[in-house]
């Protein structure tokens, strides 16, 4: 991989200048191989693939699977090791321990990093999709869809590292970028907190039939009713369709999952929103454009007794319910019979109204900040692009 990067990143802070030094990976690292079973102070922890070091949580925890974990040994890692699986790069199985002491699986590969080598940036610059792609086009006789760099290889791979001084200000710098992303992502989490805060007043809790707040005016108790009562589960006409962009006019549910590649083109008017579910997944959704979706989707259609955020607030409350209705087999169909026949409470159209319209704002809201996160995540990768060099493709 000599050669791989550029000399020099595209854009530099002005205090530095010279070529970035090629220096092979194992250069900046020395292994981490203390092997003891879990204790209090190296809790047992996760490595996953986006989060790094974290709880295990009942997907990654295999304890009920160890025949005697007391003395079952784990990898001990610090704060700041670089942490690297060689079988799952694809997956993001690499990064650095931010969390702390910790134990994991003996799978992983621990690294403390060197004197002379900043770990943030480290981290930032072996976790590069554009250094992770390269160094898998650089291993020769790469089954595709293994992306698997042993460590021996792994360590011997070649990278561009400047001075200490601006590794550190680099590392700094994105820091920054991080800190602004990470308040970004809480200001969504606070959003979504408040709509399930709105979401349990406004609606009656189990066994009752009146929410704990009303919007003044109105009173008496919800309801019971089933939805086939007062709407009906359509599907639309069905098309032979395998181009997964639609019709290059309408997108695709994004839920989309048809095994067949039948999709319905749903003839809604423009500005006229309906709900939908998807049938594999449960996933409901609530449109305001026509759109592809697979043909074992279905959609609420018009009714002159229900709001329509209304209804599609209601059916994320009985997802449970809904996910319940999927039928099993090859091809997993939505149960129409029984979401027509499922009950729901429901108070009059106006008082519908005041809900839907008070949820879909805050819907809105969190939208507008969730996109806001995107920019900011696009915006840290076309810095990263020009304060890296970047593969030399000369």
């Amino acid at each position: 991989m000599n050669g791989l990067f550029a000399p020099i990143p595209a854009r530099r802070f002005p205090e530095f200048s010279g070529e970035w030094i090629e220096r092979k990976v194992k250069e900046c690292f020395e292994e981490r191989n203390e092997q003891f079973p879990e204790s209090s102070e190296y809790p047992l922890m996760a490595f996953i693939a986006g989060k790094g070091v974290s709880e295990k949580g009942e997907r990654y925890d295999r304890s009920a699977l160890v025949k005697d974990a007391s003395n079952k040994k784990y990898k001990r890692t610090e704060l700041n090791d670089f942490i690297y699986s060689s079988n799952n790069l694809e997956s993001g199985s690499i990064g650095l321990n931010r969390y702390g002491k910790a134990s994991i699986s003996t799978v992983y590969s621990i690294f403390k990093v060197k004197d002379g080598f900043d770990p943030n940036f480290l981290g930032t610059i072996l976790t590069q999709k554009s250094f992770i792609s390269e160094m898998i086009k650089y291993r020769q006789g790469v089954v595709y869809g293994q992306w698997k760099i042993p460590e021996k290889e792994f360590l011997d791979l070649s990278i561009r590292i400047p001075s200490f001084s601006e590794q550190k200000k680099i590392a700094n710098f994105l820091e920054t970028e991080d800190q602004m992303i990470t308040a970004q992502e809480q200001k969504v989490e606070v959003l979504k907190l408040q709509k399930k805060g709105l979401m349990h007043i406004l609606f009656p809790e189990t066994g009752a039939n009146t929410p704990v707040r009303r919007f003044p005016g109105f009173s008496g108790g919800w309801r019971e009713i089933e939805l086939g009562q007062v709407c009906s589960v359509n599907r639309g006409v069905r098309i032979t369709r395998k181009n997964l962009n639609g019709d290059g006019i309408y997108p695709v549910f994004q839920n989309t999952n048809s095994p067949l590649g039948y999709y319905h083109l749903y003839n809604v008017k423009e500005n006229n929103p309906f709900v939908i579910i998807g049938g594999s997944a449960g996933a409901i959704g609530y449109c305001k454009r026509n759109f592809w979706a697979a043909d074992d989707c279905a959609y609420f259609g018009d009714s002159d007794e229900l709001d329509k955020y209304f209804l599609f607030s209601t059916l994320l409350l009985h997802s449970v319910e809904i996910n319940n209705n999927v039928r099993g087999g090859n091809i997993p169909r939505l149960d129409r019979k029984a979401l027509e026949g499922m009950k729901v409470l429901l108070p009059g159209l106006q008082e519908q109204k005041k809900i839907g319209a008070c949820l879909s704002e805050i819907d809105d809201m969190i939208a507008k900040e969730t996109e806001m996160v995107g920019i900011l995540k696009k915006h840290k990768i076309g810095l990263l692009q020009q304060i890296l060099p970047q593969p030399n493709y000369k």
